[in-house]
């Protein structure tokens, strides 16, 4: 039945504030590559795109200076598993995106279920809808649980967590 209703619908008007215009977000991404581009402590990774750039990264040799220019150019700026450093469109996240996804699905949130291991989670689980950090999350992504009461803590790994989390939320009946 969803699905019926999704193939019809528009997709949403943007919510005010949000970078909808795709030349400006691909403007936004060339301007943060070049002043990116052989910069020490990055390696590009091979999945970026337009509006979405991924690097490895050393954190010993990297300029954290080069943040703030970044995001003075309109992007966000991402460090995640003590290795990872990612350039994404000023005010796209997992979790904002998420939320717009849900209700242009006209999902009910309380069928959602989110789960992470990494800090580039961490917007997903402040939406507050219900979220499981797996027991091997990264120890700067632990550090925000205090502060996210719909997040269970998982004691299991990757996989094992997710299944434990979700019995922990009533999807036991999933695995029958």
């Amino acid at each position: 039945m969803w699905a019926a209703r999704w193939l019809r619908r528009q997709p949403p008007a943007r919510a005010p504030g949000r970078r909808s215009d795709r030349a400006a977000l691909a403007g936004a991404a060339a301007a943060a590559r070049a002043q990116l581009r052989g910069q020490p402590g990055l390696s590009a990774e091979p999945i970026s795109v337009d509006r979405h750039l991924a690097y490895d990264y050393d954190p010993e040799s990297f300029d954290h200076g080069l943040v703030p220019r970044l995001e003075a150019e309109g992007v966000d700026c991402l460090h995640s598993g003590g290795r990872y450093f990612d350039v994404l469109p000023g005010g796209v996240a997992k979790g904002s995106t998420l939320l717009e996804l849900l209700g242009w699905l006209e999902l009910d949130p309380r069928q959602v279920v989110t789960a992470g291991d990494s800090l580039n989670d961490l917007a997903m689980f402040q939406t507050g809808l219900p979220g499981i950090m797996v027991g091997n999350a990264e120890p700067a992504l632990r550090l925000h649980l205090p502060r996210l009461p719909a997040t269970f803590p998982a004691v299991g790994h990757g996989c094992d967590g997710i299944v434990e989390g979700l019995h922990h939320f009533g999807f036991a009946h999933l695995f029958d």
